[in-house]
């Protein structure tokens, strides 16, 4: 059988102030990992695979996995000593399309753990993990499929 990886780049991180706020001090958005399926064998039956928020692996249906390396995606929200108190928003697609050449999945479930609406102190920062679900098709052509999702984070 011939394997096949799946993997999804998180390039894309956005930051947006509330129109409430004050000039913040420098709150930023960084992306420390991507979100990666690892590889795979498509079956002649459709299937998905899950990442967790946690990184946990888990499969359905026609899909095998073969041991690779899997991740959930994580960001860090920061916001520096000399900032205020603030509270956030996250916000993420409900689902976004990966590729490799004309062959194309979904991505779906995409998840955020901590909640989407939470609090940040000046001087601290927060570690925002995000997991979904690989929607595999029964025989998908084989390839390196890769995409992109933004996570965005309104700050109020």
């Amino acid at each position: 059988m011939e394997e096949t990886r799946w993997r999804i780049a998180c390039c894309a991180v956005a930051l947006t102030i509330g129109l409430c706020a004050r000039l913040p001090a420098q709150v930023t958005l960084n992306k420390n990992r991507d979100l990666a399926f690892g590889s795979m064998i498509a079956g002649t039956s459709a299937g998905t695979v899950s990442i967790a928020t946690s990184g946990a692996v888990t499969s359905t249906g026609g899909v095998t996995l073969i041991p690779s390396t899997t991740s959930s995606a994580a960001f860090t929200l920061a916001n520096p000593a000399s900032g205020t108190n603030r509270f956030y928003f996250i916000s993420l697609p409900g689902s976004v399309t990966i590729s490799s050449g004309s062959s194309t999945m979904t991505v779906n479930g995409i998840a955020n753990d901590p909640p989407n609406i939470g609090a940040i102190n000046a001087g601290t920062s927060r570690v925002i993990n995000v997991g979904a679900t690989l929607n595999v098709g029964a025989n998908q052509a084989s390839g390196v499929y890769t995409g992109t999702f933004t996570l965005t984070v309104f700050l109020f």
